[in-house]
């Protein structure tokens, strides 16, 4: 389930921006909320998203896509010399700087939040918590100081060796789901069969 989603320094997109699907205080109690086991979020079932032509909507939603396609391919189809085609916000200097991308979720009960930032040549940031009884726990965070990577004692599994095994424009989450990583294989799920795109009737799998 999405709770919330934030990236900036994309497409159209020059400062940070939210969707969030989180109920307010002032929300209904009926059949558009949402209550999440074991934590204080409520959630609507759906939002709109409403704006001008040329404000920006539709890059909302290729901001996400470019997130999920991040996580299932980074690690399979782009390609090690090639960097990464994050499309930067092209009007300043904003270009130079990194885009981010994060997003809360619910998977099996359990609140995450998982996020990174890119330039045109690799990595710089990536992070996953998991929220259990809204206790906040640190699985793993890659930092941009030569892309180190810390990781809790939360996330087991061969996660030094994956680490070895994942390119500086490739995402750790994109490279421990294709070595089989079963305490991460629930989050990557996730983005590939949970967060659907439609174009009408007809699904894409962008």
């Amino acid at each position: 389930m999405l709770l919330r989603f934030s990236f900036s320094n994309f497409l159209s997109i020059r400062e940070p921006q939210e969707l969030s699907l989180i109920a307010g205080s002032s929300s209904d109690e009926g059949g558009d909320v949402v209550e999440i086991p074991g934590s204080e979020y409520r959630v609507l079932r759906v939002a709109s998203i409403f704006g001008p032509n040329a404000s920006g909507k539709s890059n909302l939603i290729a901001g996400l896509r470019f997130m999920r396609g991040a996580v299932q391919n980074s690690q399979t189809r782009w390609e090690r010399d090639e960097g990464i085609s994050r499309k930067a916000f092209a009007l300043d200097s904003t270009k130079q700087k990194p885009s981010e991308f994060s997003v809360d979720f619910v998977v099996q009960g359990v609140r995450y939040e998982y996020g990174f930032s890119v330039d045109d040549n690799r990595i710089l940031h990536e992070y996953l918590f998991a929220f259990p009884a809204n206790r906040r726990q640190r699985w793993f965070e890659r930092s941009p100081d030569q892309n180190q990577m810390f990781f809790g004692k939360y996330l087991p599994g061969e996660n030094r060796t994956i680490e070895n095994l994942t390119r500086p424009n490739s995402l750790f989450l994109s490279a421990a789901a294709q070595n089989n990583h079963e305490k991460l294989g629930p989050i990557y799920d996730w983005f590939k069969d949970k967060l659907v795109f439609r174009n009408g009737l007809r699904e894409t799998t962008h």
